[in-house]
Parts: structure tokens; C-alpha cells; sequence
């Protein structure tokens, strides 16, 4: 019955008589004789705790933007909406989301800088390309219709009549 209750002796051990002092066999001294970690389970501590270092020191830098900086008329008030607000900012920071949203932004913002000008047939849309590219319509404003410009009275398409009808 003994050999169910006692501790086990560890390997390697060599097995002390009398029992007493807690352990029985091996040397009860501190770490340092165990299995050291793999370099790759390191490695991710050390990146784990640089990555949360900087996602913190994100968070502070955003938070000090988005309240404490602001202006007392623009702060809000603190509420989970604005810590979630900053720590999302600051995690896309901190993970280089974020330059991936820039360079896609920028890619679309060159994309659609070609399309935005209308290709219709007026002369308004005409005369502000030439404008813009230092045309002949260089004195005349921009936006007035041309029957302004040579002083003609413009016609009006409703007709309006009187209360009583006649």
C-alpha cells in the first residue's frame, strides 16, 4: 500500500531512505535543468511582446489625437464607441492593414481620375476642359450659358399667369 501513496521518484534520481524533507530521490533545487524552448516559440514571444508594445503605444498616440487633443467643442465624450474607434485605427497600424487601405485608396482615387468629366456635347462641359487646359474661353466665366455673356434676354419655357386667370 505504501508504493500506491508515495511520490514518485523522478529519473535520474537517486532514491534517499527516511522520507522526510518532502521529496524522495533526485535533487529538489530550482530551474534551469529542464528542456529550454525551441528558437521559433522564442522568437514569437519576443515578436508577441514588441507587436503589443507598439499596438499600445498606437492606442496612446490616438487616443491623445482623437480626445485629448481635440478641441473641448469637437471632444466626445468617452465611451466604448471612441475606444473601439481608436483601438481599430491603432490595430490596422500596428498589423500594416493600413497600408494596404492607403495604396488601395490610391490605386482607385488614380483609377477615377480619367472618368470625371462628363462626355457630353455641351459647350459648358467643353468650354471647362478647355479652361482647365488653358483654352480660347480663358476670359469668359465659367458657368454662365453664353446667351448671358452676349446680353441677350433670356426666355422663359413657363408662362405665368395671373390669380384670376386671365
Amino acid at each position: 500500500m505504501d508504493t500506491i501513496l508515495d511520490p514518485r521518484t523522478p529519473k535520474g534520481g537517486s532514491s534517499s531512505g527516511g522520507g522526510r524533507g518532502g521529496f524522495k530521490g533526485g535533487s529538489s533545487g530550482g530551474g534551469g535543468g529542464g528542456i529550454p524552448l525551441p528558437l521559433w516559440a522564442e522568437l514569437v514571444i519576443i515578436f508577441s511582446i514588441i507587436w503589443v508594445c507598439i499596438y499600445l503605444t498606437f492606442f496612446y498616440y490616438f487616443f491623445r489625437q482623437d480626445h485629448l487633443l481635440a478641441a473641448p467643442s469637437k471632444r466626445r465624450r468617452l465611451s466604448l464607441g471612441l475606444l473601439g474607434r481608436v483601438a481599430w485605427k491603432a490595430f490596422r497600424y500596428a498589423t500594416g492593414i493600413q497600408v494596404g487601405i492607403w495604396a488601395v485608396r490610391k490605386l482607385i482615387a488614380c483609377c477615377k481620375r480619367g472618368r470625371d468629366t462628363k462626355k457630353v456635347g455641351s459647350t459648358f462641359y467643353r468650354k471647362l476642359d478647355e479652361q482647365e487646359q488653358g483654352g480660347k474661353y480663358l476670359s469668359e466665366p465659367v458657368g454662365i450659358p453664353p446667351a448671358q455673356l452676349r446680353r441677350e434676354p433670356l426666355e422663359s419655357p413657363v408662362s405665368i399667369s395671373s390669380p384670376g386667370g386671365r
